[in-house]
Formats: C-alpha cells, sequence, structure tokens
C-alpha cells in the first residue's frame, strides 16, 4: 500500500498506510505477550472491521473526514486495549 501511494505520488495513502502500519504492528505485539479477553476480542474485531470499511470505501474522496475520523477511531481502540493490557495483565 506505501509503495503503491508513493509510486503515485499520493500523500494522503502514504499516511493512511502508516497508520495502519504502526496500528496493526502494536496489535501484533500485544497479541503475542497477552491473551485478549473475548469482549476486548470482540470490541477490536468490530472496530476494525467497521473502520477499515469506511476506509475502503472513502480513501479515494476529497472529503477526507470520515477516512481521519475512521483511522482515530482504530487508534483510539487499540490504544485503550494496549492501556488495559499493561494495567491489568
Amino acid at each position: 500500500m506505501i509503495t503503491t501511494a508513493i509510486m503515485l505520488d499520493y500523500q494522503d495513502g502514504v499516511f493512511v498506510a502508516e497508520v495502519l502500519e504502526a496500528i496493526f504492528n502494536q496489535l501484533n505485539t500485544l497479541s503475542r505477550q497477552f491473551d485478549f479477553e473475548d469482549k476486548e476480542h470482540d470490541i477490536l474485531v468490530r472496530s476494525l472491521s467497521d473502520n477499515l470499511t469506511v476506509i475502503a470505501k472513502t480513501f479515494g474522496n476529497d472529503d477526507k473526514n470520515k477516512l481521519y475520523q475512521a483511522l482515530s477511531n482504530i487508534r483510539f481502540v487499540a490504544t485503550k486495549l494496549q492501556y488495559a493490557c499493561y494495567q491489568t495483565k
């Protein structure tokens, strides 16, 4: 995704790809260190599903508000999960 965005000189594409890469790297690390509770897992999966759908649908739109809100939503859920893991597990 990053390579394609760079080749197309699509600045927003690079930004989106970098944010998603950071989130998935974080989640990968967390999933290796901690066992998620069913509730945590369900919230994460639902958020990823809903927000990645929005990202896919709005990626090429001129209005980036929905795209950036979806990125923010995913970032928030991942960070909240990370915080809960380090505080309670």
